[in-house]
């Protein structure tokens, strides 16, 4: 976990000195996960998001109904690479910080 968080780190890092300094690259891409400043619940401020700035990636959101089909597709995610999902209670406004309604899903270590 340690080595991963390092490589997150340096990304981070070099994301910033790209923009920074002019030099972003266009395979490069941002990924909008949350929008603080927007009013309403995970999904409004993501669509606060994708209206004002058209082209910005924004993750998709989707419903779980049970912890079976939750963790089929943490293994499909697994599959392709990814690491978790963050799970958002529906209707919950931003809170910054952690909070029970913000939650990182990423199953045992791999």
């Amino acid at each position: 976990a340690g080595a991963r968080a390092d490589r997150g780190r340096a990304g981070r890092l070099h994301a910033g000195r790209a923009v920074q300094w002019g030099r972003w690259h266009e395979s490069a891409r941002l990924i909008v996960l949350d929008a603080p400043t927007q009013t309403g619940d995970i999904a409004q401020r993501l669509a606060a998001v994708r209206e004002r700035w058209g082209l910005a990636t924004v993750p998709e959101l989707g419903r779980v109904g049970t912890m079976p089909e939750l963790w089929a597709m943490l293994r499909a995610l697994h599959s392709k690479g990814g690491e978790g999902f963050m799970l958002h209670r529906p209707g919950a406004g931003y809170t910054p910080g952690r909070t029970p309604d913000l939650l990182k899903f990423k199953g045992p270590a791999m």
